[in-house]
């Protein structure tokens, strides 16, 4: 009896020959493109050096200006604002003014160029105050908001009501968190109202009732409204 043959399949073919294919393939471009190739490597290679360098800087960097500026509120919170402000050679403690110039960038800097515009405010120098504001660049919606604050307070004691009321209202809605954010809630109603717009003072006034809650500042604001006289359910 004959046995019946083994069929072939069509796309049966010699896996060596396959791989070698592709081998060779892969070495052809390897070889017309290598001056190309390694160009690119040594870029990449170049870039990485170019960032761990950088990354390493920036780190020294943030480091340096947080341990100058732990040194200056030393100074800050003993209330020595121009000392604060101008440093201490003697004691080798940099000042806020150019701590937030050299450090700009950097998270401490930040800090430092806030600071700076509250020590120009507690010094009285309204005007250096907010062009130390209008300068300073935060992220932190927290320090954001201090910014805005501190600047609307300059604006107060220079009796620009308006721009003072409108500011203290950005604090409120960048930060918005409850008794900070109720505080400068009555603090843009009671510039508002000084500045003759009563109805936006009695718009700020009930956020607090409506949003914040806060107990102390609740049970006082009914007096806030009576002292616009509008005649209006509170």
């Amino acid at each position: 009896m004959l046995k019946a043959k083994k069929k072939i399949k069509a796309f049966d073919s010699s896996p060596t020959t396959q791989s070698l294919s592709l081998w060779d393939r892969t070495l052809d471009f390897f070889q017309e493109n290598s001056k190309t190739l390694w160009g690119a490597i040594g870029a990449l290679a170049a870039l990485a050096i170019i960032l761990l360098i950088y990354f390493n800087n920036k780190a020294q960097e943030e480091h340096e200006a947080s341990s100058k500026l732990a040194a200056v509120q030393v100074l800050y919170v003993q209330n020595n604002f121009q000392q604060a402000v101008d440093g201490d050679p003697s004691r080798a403690i940099m000042g806020l003014k150019d701590l937030a110039s050299y450090y700009d960038g950097t998270t401490a800097g930040e800090q430092a160029s806030l600071m700076l515009g509250n020590a120009y405010l507690y010094l009285g120098k309204y005007d250096e105050a907010i062009a130390t504001y209008k300068d300073t660049d935060v992220s932190a919606p927290l320090l954001k908001a201090a910014v805005k604050a501190g600047m609307a307070t300059a604006y107060a004691a220079k009796k620009m009501y308006l721009e003072a009321a409108q500011l203290y209202e950005e604090a409120v809605d960048i930060y918005p968190v409850e008794m900070v954010a109720a505080d400068r809630c009555i603090a843009a109603g009671r510039n508002y109202a000084k500045a003759g717009k009563k109805e936006k003072a009695l718009e700020m006034y009930q956020r607090v009732k409506k949003e914040f809650r806060y107990p102390e500042y609740v049970r006082n604001i009914d007096v806030f409204i009576n002292e616009l006289g509008l005649n209006t359910e509170s």
